[in-house]
């Protein structure tokens, strides 16, 4: 923030012929077609005031804006004792319990591309947790990619609600030390983009 450089301004650089002094700073970002972005980094050319490039730390930013324009949001039916585990893995991640759609979405990297193997035991699935009364809810917010894989589990496990899959990926990440693994490493790293 507030550091300066040169680069190349489309409106003040053919006017002058040279690059021009900007300096970074964070603020919202509207890309052409609508999406904002929030608190992305940029440089702003010191000329006309015009933001000429956006740094590549920020690049996340945008591309989760994007995601999130095309997302559906729907709502999970939990346990109480299955919400805690979430609120449990998070903690241990650095993660606070308000960013749950990073748990969800670290469930989805952990199964995406290998949808049969793991739809063979999420069908397969008998444990007690599956029993207990949904008295709590989560919303969750559904990229295109995690739309077609919900798609995808429902029709290879028969399962036709989204509840009732996230659950079973849900206990199947505490029971299965390589998939936990998996989804503790995805919300090891969502932590690190987020500090």
């Amino acid at each position: 923030r507030g550091h300066r450089e040169k680069a190349i301004c489309p409106t003040c650089t053919p006017k002058i012929e040279a690059m021009v002094d900007i300096t970074y700073r964070y603020a919202p970002l509207s890309l052409d077609d609508g999406t904002e972005a929030d608190n992305v980094l940029q440089g702003y050319c010191e000329t006309c005031g015009n933001s000429v490039l956006v740094a590549a730390q920020s690049s996340y930013r945008t591309a989760r804006a994007i995601e999130d324009r095309h997302a559906k949001r729907t709502r999970i039916r939990l346990s109480l004792e299955l919400t805690d585990y979430i609120a449990t893995q998070l903690g241990l991640a650095g993660l606070g319990h308000s960013e749950s759609d990073e748990y969800f979405r670290a469930l989805f990297q952990s199964i995406a591309g290998r949808e049969e193997q793991w739809a063979r035991v999420l069908a397969a699935s008998k444990s007690p947790l599956l029993a207990l009364p949904l008295t709590e809810s989560e919303h969750l917010t559904l990229s295109g990619r995690m739309q077609e894989l919900l798609q995808k589990l429902e029709s290879l496990t028969g399962l036709e609600s989204a509840s009732e899959l996230v659950r079973r990926m849900i206990i199947l990440a505490d029971a299965n030390k390589e998939f936990g693994g998996e989804v503790a490493s995805h919300l090891k790293a969502s932590a690190l983009v987020r500090s």
